[in-house]
């Protein structure tokens, strides 16, 4: 195996209120579904709302046995898993939108309903496995990723990116704010110059690693050997130039893409309702 191991301590299972929740979801699906197509299809209408009513309840109830067989296949498998499924989230964001402006400009029509009930099914059966690592297990297992790749010679320096820059942000919020990508630098450049660096490189994986540990000093040599490394680097003219992830990065996607989600729902419910009512 080409991968590190997730430890199942690391991953976010989903308890009891949680599997009945997306149950709650599954059932606006099938009755969003219903409501639209009752007058035109008739008893079809009925099949329809459970087609895609029933996938969201056996996704919500099978995904924690769904989710243990992925991380046995290993940390780069499981976050490419979780990057694809993210994208589908973001994505369904976008169909719930477009399907929100179709029935505000035709609120009779039935062509709206299409992207507002695939994107709600999108949305809900991703996000089953939105955010299923903690994230800074991620930060952890992507320097643990790198030291594997380095000790087979073939490392994989993105995976050090991502993860100091887990370092990076858990040091910020406890005050000790260096430049962005500046550990990164100073790895790289001291890995680059055959200087000995991988225990501190073990050291920010394990300290990122551990849940409630921000004020453990004994990270900080490693911390300053690298922002030094940065340093010399930038003497001769190295910098760590931000990549177009890291700057998209940096918006507050999840949070935007659950608000335009949010709102085309509640749009696509309230006519749902008025034309199952008749109410004119």
């Amino acid at each position: 195996m080409n991968s590190v191991n997730i430890d199942l301590s690391d991953l976010r299972y989903y308890s009891t209120p949680d599997v009945v929740r997306r149950i709650g979801d599954s059932g606006i699906a099938g009755f969003l579904t219903y409501a639209v197509f009752s007058a035109s299809l008739g008893y079809l209408s009925t099949l329809l709302s459970v087609a895609v009513s029933v996938p969201m309840v056996l996704f919500a109830v099978y995904r924690n046995r769904i989710l243990t067989r992925i991380v046995r296949k290993g940390f780069v498998v499981a976050f490419t898993f979780g990057r694809f499924v993210g994208a589908i989230f973001y994505a369904s964001s976008i169909i719930l939108f477009s399907g929100a402006i179709l029935l505000l400009l035709s609120p009779k029509g039935h062509t709206g309903y299409v992207p507002l009930i695939l994107g709600f099914a999108l949305s809900s059966v991703s996000g089953e496995w939105n955010m299923f690592m903690n994230p800074r297990a991620i930060g952890k297992l992507s320097i643990e990723q790198f030291l594997f790749q380095l000790g087979q010679g073939n490392p994989n320096f993105p995976w050090l990116r991502r993860g100091v820059q887990s370092v990076e942000k858990r040091l910020n919020r406890v005050g000790l704010t260096c430049a962005k990508s500046s550990l990164f630098l100073g790895a790289s450049y001291a890995l680059m110059r055959k200087h000995e660096v991988e225990a501190d490189i073990k050291a920010l994986s394990a300290w990122v690693g551990q849940p409630g540990n921000e004020l453990d000093p004994m990270i900080l040599p490693s911390v300053v050997h690298f922002l030094e490394e940065a340093r010399d680097a930038e003497k001769v003219g190295f910098r760590a130039a931000p990549t177009i992830s890291d700057k998209m990065s940096e918006l507050p996607w999840q949070q935007i893409s659950y608000a335009t989600g949010s709102l085309a729902i509640v749009v696509g419910f309230i006519v749902a309702i008025i034309r199952f009512f008749n109410i004119s």
